[in-house]
């Protein structure tokens, strides 16, 4: 198989007011390992959106998404919030545009919590090795609301990789 995550057809659109307002209309993309994406465009042209149905937050209104990870191929059609959850939680990195730090929680907290989540606890010495990489080492036990917005930003891409994701997906990483 050639490819890790799939898109045919996919289609999404939201009511605004009175009308219906198609954002992505048969969008079809695949990426293979090692592949890098970039999505351009203008603001409110759907990258955002885009991202969020291949994370699974968001549930298309028509096509096909698919990721191909350790094996097996799980379609995202039919899959319930939760399902989506749970393969987001195990399969994706997600770098958010406006970062989604856990405020009550440290840097060193905020990066393993994917790991966690997914009982993936050995990996805490590669998740600190990645934030060292990253010029974080002295920040560990600060809040993010203590950070400037480059840390911050630098503490979402480790998290997203922390729990060694197969797909990463960037929302406007600077």
């Amino acid at each position: 198989m050639s490819w890790i995550l799939r898109v045919r057809g996919l289609q999404k659109s939201f009511q605004d007011a009175q009308e219906t307002r198609l954002v992505l209309d048969d969008i079809n993309l695949s990426a293979g390992a090692g592949d890098v994406v970039a999505l351009v465009g203008p603001s409110g042209s759907g990258k955002s959106t885009l991202l969020n149905l291949l994370a699974g937050i968001l549930e298309a209104d028509a096509g096909e998404i698919e990721l191909c990870s350790e094996g097996r191929t799980v379609a995202y059609t039919g899959l319930s919030a939760s399902s989506r959850t749970r393969l987001r939680r195990r399969h994706i990195g997600y770098v958010f545009q406006f970062f989604n730090l856990v405020p009550t929680l440290t840097v060193r907290e905020n990066v393993m919590l994917p790991l966690e989540l997914n009982g993936l606890e050995e990996l805490e010495a590669e998740a600190l090795s990645r934030l060292e990489s990253l010029g974080l080492v002295a920040r560990l036990n600060d809040f993010p609301a203590h950070l400037s917005g480059g840390e911050r930003q630098r503490t979402a891409i480790a998290r997203a990789l922390a729990h060694r994701p197969t797909v990463v997906l960037a929302d406007e990483p600077t």
